[in-house]
C-alpha cells in the first residue's frame, strides 16, 4: 500500500501534473502529465483524467493528497488561477474513484497534517527528491500522514 502525492501547476497555459509514490519510505516521481496545449480545454481535461485512471491501474494506491493552489482572494481569479483550480477538480475526481482516502490541502494544511510548517515539510520533501518536485512530494508526505492517522482509528 502507498500514498500519492499529485501536484497541479500552469505552465505556459498549459496544465501540468506531477504525482509522486510514496511507499516503505522511499519516494518516486509516477507522473508527469502535460496537456496538449492545442485540444481545446474539455479534452485536455478528459485527457488529464483518461491518463490518471491508468496510473491508478497500475499502482495500489491507499491515500492521495492532491496539492491545492494557496489563493488568497486579494490576487482576484486570474486566467491561470482558474486552470489550475480546473485540473485539481479532474484530479480529486479521478482519485475519489480509486482511493478511499483523498483530500485536497493547501501547502499551509500539508504542514499541519504532517506536523510540521509548511516550509518544514517542503525542506524535507526537497531531500526525497528534486526541488522540482516539492509540491508532489509534500503531498505525498501528507497523503502517508492520511493513511496513517485513519488506520489507527
Amino acid at each position: 500500500m502507498s500514498a500519492l502525492g499529485l501536484s497541479c501547476n500552469v505552465k505556459r497555459g498549459r496544465i501540468v501534473v506531477r504525482g509522486v509514490l510514496l511507499q516503505g519510505g522511499s519516494a518516486d516521481l509516477v507522473f508527469d502529465h502535460a496537456v496538449a496545449g492545442e485540444e481545446d480545454l474539455a479534452l485536455q481535461l478528459r485527457s488529464l483524467g483518461n491518463a490518471l485512471t491508468t496510473l491508478f491501474k497500475d499502482l495500489d494506491v491507499t491515500s492521495v493528497v492532491i496539492r491545492s493552489a494557496d489563493y488568497h482572494r486579494s490576487t482576484g481569479l486570474k486566467d491561470y488561477v482558474v486552470l489550475r483550480l480546473r485540473g485539481e477538480g479532474v484530479l480529486l475526481a479521478t482519485a475519489r474513484a480509486h482511493a478511499g482516502l483523498v483530500a485536497c490541502l493547501t501547502g499551509h494544511a500539508i504542514g499541519e497534517k504532517c506536523g510540521m510548517k509548511k516550509d518544514e515539510v517542503d525542506e524535507r520533501a526537497a531531500v526525497l527528491l528534486s526541488e522540482d518536485l516539492v509540491e508532489a512530494t509534500a503531498a505525498a508526505l501528507a497523503a502517508e500522514q492520511l493513511r496513517t492517522n485513519s488506520s489507527h482509528s
